[in-house]
Parts: C-alpha cells; sequence; structure tokens
C-alpha cells in the first residue's frame, strides 16, 4: 500500500513539474521578450534625446554609430531612421536604398499611429526573425531599434536549466514529503490490514492502536473497535452456547443423531457413539450416515424423515455380544421458529431394560398364579377329598391335613417372600446399620438352618476370623447369608460340605459361601437371581423352594450398598460371594 501510494504521489509529482517546468519557461522567455522589448524602447528614447539639438544630414552614419554604441559582443544591435512616409532614411545594417518602403511595418505603423509600436517577426534583409521596436520621435520620423531573436533563443537553454533544476529540486522535495506522508497514511491502514488478519486467525483481542479522534482514520478506528468488541462477545456468546449444547447432547442418555437432506452426518452424541460401537475420538461429522452407521433400519427411517418430514417412531434391535438390545427409534423433522428445515433429527432410547422389566413383570404375574395355583389346587384337591368322606377314615384324614397345612406353609412362605420383595423395591425398608461381629452372626444363622443340614449329613463350616467386624445392618445381611447357605444345602448331596470365609480388600469386605454340591450351568448363571427361576424346579418344589431367595438376597445386598456374584462349576459345586462395604 504504501509502494503504491508513493508511486502515485511519484507520478503526480513529475507531471506536475512537468507542466510547471513548461508554464515556467513560457512565461520566462515571454517575460524576457517584454524586458528586452523595454530595453529596445529605452535605446530608441536616448536616441531620440542624443540627437535632439543636433542638424544631421546623414542617417546612414547616425544610424550605424547608434549601432556601434549599443551593440554588444552577444548581441548586434540594428537602428533604422524612416520617415513618416516609411521611407528609409538610415539603417545600420545595409544601405538605406536598397531598402523598400516600411509603412506597412507593423512596427512602424503602430508608431506612426500610437507614438510606439513592437513586433516579431521575419526579416527579408537579414534573412532572420528579429524584434523590432519603433517610437515617434519629436523630430517627425521614426526610430526603430532591432535584434535578433537568435539572441533570445541562446537564452533559452539558461531558461530550461534554471527551471530543470528548479523542477528537480522540488521533485526531491516533494519526494522526501511524499515519502514521508505515505508512511504517515499507510501506517494505521496497515496496522488495519495486520489486526484485522489477526481477528480472522482468532485472536479476537486484539484492537487497533490509532488514535480516535474526530478525523476519517479515527472515526474508523473507533468504529473498527466496537465491531471488533461485538463480534468478540458475539463468538463467546456461541462458544458458551456450543459448550452448553454440547455438553447437554453429550450427556444425554438417549442417542442423538442429526443428517441434512442429503443424509450428511451433521450430529453425532456419545451415546449414539456407543449404541453402535463406534470410537469416541472417531471423525464422523460430514460424513455419509450409511458410511457411519450400517444398519439399514436406521438409514431408512432417517431417509424417511428428510424426505416426508413427518415424525415416525419403531422398536429396532442391535446385537450387541451374545444378546440383542432394543431401541426405541425417534425421527422427525427439523424445525426452526414454526419453519421446516432440511434434514431430521434421530433419537434412539435403550429401552432393552424397560423391555426386560415389562417381560420380567409379565413372568413374575405368570409365576405367582403358578406358584399359587400348584399348593391352592392341592388344598383345594384333599379339602374336597376329605368332604367326600375321608374325613371319616382318621388316618387318611390327619396325611391329608398335614398335606393341606405343608401347602398351607408354603403358600404363606411365598407370600412373605413376595412382601418382602415388594418392599425393597418401593424403598419403605428401613436400614439400621450397627457394628457387629461377623463370625457370630454367622453361627447364628448355621444353627438356624443345622436342622436341613443334618438331614442330609452336610457339614457347615465357619472360617471367618472371630475378631472380624463389620458396620451394616445386622437383620438384612442376615437374611442375605440365611438364604444363600440354605440354597447350598438344598442343592448339595448328601454329606456335602458348606464353608463361609471372608477377605479384606481395599475397604471393602467379601463373604464367600461355598459348596461341593451339584453347581450350575453357564447357561442359568445370569438368571439365577431372577424371580422364581429355578436351575432344577423338581428339585426346588421338592425342598420346598419358593424360587425367591435369592432374588431376595440380592436385593437386599444392593439395598445394603453391596453386590453379589456366583461362580460355578457342574458338579464341583458353587461359590457366592457377598462384597460389603468394610466400615461405613
Amino acid at each position: 500500500m504504501k509502494k503504491k501510494l508513493f508511486a502515485y504521489f511519484l507520478l503526480t509529482i513529475v507531471f506536475s513539474s512537468a507542466v510547471s517546468i513548461t508554464v515556467v519557461m513560457i512565461i520566462m522567455r515571454g517575460s524576457f521578450k517584454k524586458d528586452l522589448s523595454n530595453t529596445l524602447k529605452s535605446m530608441a528614447y536616448a536616441i531620440d534625446q542624443s540627437i535632439a539639438d543636433k542638424d544631421i544630414s546623414d542617417f546612414e552614419q547616425m544610424a550605424s554609430f547608434y549601432s556601434l554604441k549599443y551593440s554588444t559582443q552577444d548581441m548586434g544591435v540594428r537602428i533604422t531612421f524612416i520617415d513618416p512616409s516609411g521611407v528609409v532614411m538610415g539603417e545600420s545594417g545595409m544601405s538605406a536604398q536598397d531598402m523598400e518602403n516600411h509603412s506597412t511595418r507593423s512596427e512602424v505603423a503602430a508608431a506612426l499611429t500610437y507614438g510606439y509600436g513592437s513586433s516579431i517577426r521575419y526579416s527579408d534583409s537579414v534573412n532572420m526573425d528579429m524584434l523590432y521596436t519603433a517610437i515617434m520621435s519629436d523630430h517627425g520620423y521614426v526610430i526603430r531599434v532591432a535584434v535578433p531573436l537568435k539572441y533570445l533563443s541562446a537564452v533559452n537553454p539558461v531558461i530550461y536549466s534554471f527551471a530543470v533544476f528548479s523542477a528537480l529540486v522540488a521533485i526531491i522535495i516533494s519526494m522526501l514529503l511524499a515519502y514521508f506522508i505515505a508512511g504517515y497514511i499507510t501506517k494505521p491502514l496497515n496496522e488495519f490490514a495486520k489486526t484485522s488478519l489477526e481477528i480472522y486467525d482468532g485472536s479476537l483481542e486484539k484492537r487497533v492502536s490509532v488514535k480516535t479522534d474526530k478525523s476519517e482514520l479515527g472515526t474508523l478506528a473507533f468504529v473498527f473497535n466496537n465491531m471488533a468488541d461485538k463480534l468478540q462477545n458475539m463468538i463467546e456468546d456461541l462458544k458458551d452456547e456450543n459448550i452448553k449444547v454440547s455438553a447437554i447432547v453429550d450427556s444425554m442418555q438417549d442417542g442423538l443423531l442429526f443428517v441434512d437432506s442429503d443424509l450428511i452426518t451433521r450430529l453425532l452424541n456419545s451415546s449414539m457413539k456407543k449404541f453402535f460401537g463406534l470410537d469416541e475420538a472417531g471423525k464422523y461429522i460430514n460424513k455419509p450416515l450409511m458410511d457411519v452407521i450400517r444398519n439399514r433400519k436406521i438409514n431408512h427411517i432417517a431417509k424417511e424423515a428428510a424426505k416426508s418430514g413427518i415424525f415416525l417412531s419403531e422398536e429396532n434391535k442391535i446385537p450387541s455380544g451374545n444378546k440383542d438390545l432394543v431401541y426405541r427409534v425417534y425421527s422427525a423433522p427439523v424445525t426452526s421458529n414454526g419453519r421446516k428445515l432440511p434434514g431430521a433429527i434421530i433419537i434412539m432410547q435403550d429401552i432393552t431394560d424397560k423391555k426386560k422389566l415389562e417381560q420380567i413383570r409379565s413372568d413374575f404375574v405368570s409365576n405367582v398364579t403358578h406358584e399359587m395355583k400348584t399348593p391352592l389346587t392341592s388344598i383345594r384337591g384333599f379339602i374336597e377329598t376329605l368332604k367326600n368322606g375321608a374325613i371319616d377314615e382318621r388316618p387318611s384324614a390327619e396325611r391329608f391335613l398335614d398335606i393341606i397345612d405343608i401347602e398351607a406353609s408354603r403358600l404363606s412362605l411365598l407370600i412373605n417372600d413376595i412382601l418382602t420383595i415388594s418392599e425393597i423395591e418401593q424403598g419403605i425398608t428401613d436400614i439400621s446399620k450397627n457394628e457387629f461381629g461377623l463370625r457370630e452372626l454367622t453361627d447364628e444363622v448355621i444353627s438356624s438352618l443345622l436342622p436341613q443340614a443334618d438331614k442330609k449329613q452336610i457339614h457347615i463350616s465357619n472360617e471367618i476370623p472371630a475378631a472380624q467386624k463389620i458396620t451394616t445392618d445386622a437383620t438384612k445381611l442376615k437374611q442375605i447369608l440365611i438364604n444363600i447357605i440354605e440354597n447350598a444345602i438344598k442343592y448339595n448331596n448328601e454329606g456335602g460340605h458348606v464353608s463361609i470365609n471372608t477377605n479384606i480388600i481395599k475397604g471393602l469386605i467379601e463373604i464367600s459361601i461355598s459348596d461341593n454340591g451339584i453347581g450350575i450351568d453357564d447357561s442359568h448363571i445370569d438368571r439365577i437371581f431372577e424371580r422364581f427361576y429355578r436351575v432344577d424346579k423338581g428339585r426346588s418344589r421338592e425342598e420346598g423352594s419358593t424360587g425367591l431367595g435369592l432374588s431376595i438376597a440380592k436385593h437386599l445386598t444392593k439395598l445394603l450398598g453391596g453386590d453379589i456374584k456366583v461362580k460355578s462349576e457342574p458338579g464341583s459345586g458353587s461359590v457366592f460371594t457377598v462384597t460389603l462395604h468394610y466400615k461405613t
């Protein structure tokens, strides 16, 4: 910018100087001509005065005398005396007799008419351009003084040199001034350009330091800085909004996907990436949806939503490991201020747990119905038998009544277990934590279950250290241990063994109940804590199990802030591990 501005200044200065030289030369040439004409006029008057008292008989000689008097080495002066009729009376340069009448010469005619005349013209007598000046003498004749114009031309180089020298000096001074002026003008402009580039590159805090006065640049700097402030605030607000939106979108449990009308991915949150096993750090934005999510149904739903602009909803299953995850997929067009925009939003909700819960509830109702139907059917059958006459047969009646009592007990136990689970799930079960000896609590559980163990000659060993303490709800932990150890007895072999021990790891205590019973197949491991789930249904009913013991144990363990796991090998036995906080 500075170079261009300097070049424009220089071009203007050179052009102006050329015009100035020309004008100066014309003016100086004209001035010199005028001065020379006045000098010749003064010579003529001087000649007129010097011959005022003389009686001139030979004008030729007089003309030559005055010519020699006023001529110099550089300039010869011609003197001519002309009578009023235009006849040349005397001429210093040539014989008057050889000269024609001069009455028509412009300078002579002007002198005769006005007393003075001057002209520049070509002289046929001497064959050159001449400057003529003539006056009307008081003696009644015209005195004309002339010089060749070549003497004026000799002055031209001097005038030209002076003009050129002056112009060069002016150009040099002007160039220096132009350089500094260009720098003064372009410095703030360069700062504007530099600051603009820095703001463009992201340095939003940059501002121009031009003095904000009332000049054009000052006003521009004021407006520029204010505009930069507003731009910075706007961009920072947008960044804050983007951060908030991104945080909200990425914290959503539901998967969120936005595509444009060409099915190009514009937004993809973390949950959606997890649903389809995508790399969290992967670059998926501005890529075709088909290349990002290779799921035919999702791509079809997105295409339909973007094309039709209507709301769609359907369930979709996605394979995950050895099971299918169930999702509810919603698709909707994009709207802004009531105006539809090209593209569609896809939302995926993981309803696997919901579906599983619905199935559990359905199974629960079915299992409860079945579990209650069996003892009720048995009770009603034996009551009907008694009513039909068996009541009169005492041995049979007593046996039937014992069976009715057993089935009623099973029904009561089932109802109590159902109520226990219901209370735990509804959160109406109180927790009372205190410190107590874990071995003493375990001994009480073993004592209560010893009759069942003795029937099968099963040995129970308590290997928990006598000094072992724990802080938790003793009643609920006791129920957990009863359910697990009772299961270990029921599903053990005659003469089997059950052992209880502990292990402390980083503030957690692991209570392990191991047996050498029938074990559990891997296909049942994931489901044994479900309500009414039985590995061996026939054996469970023979043992009087409700199918809720392990489910209650798991619910209670979670209620205490712990976890329960099982490892088992068919034919070798099982190990149930309850993990709780050592101290709380």
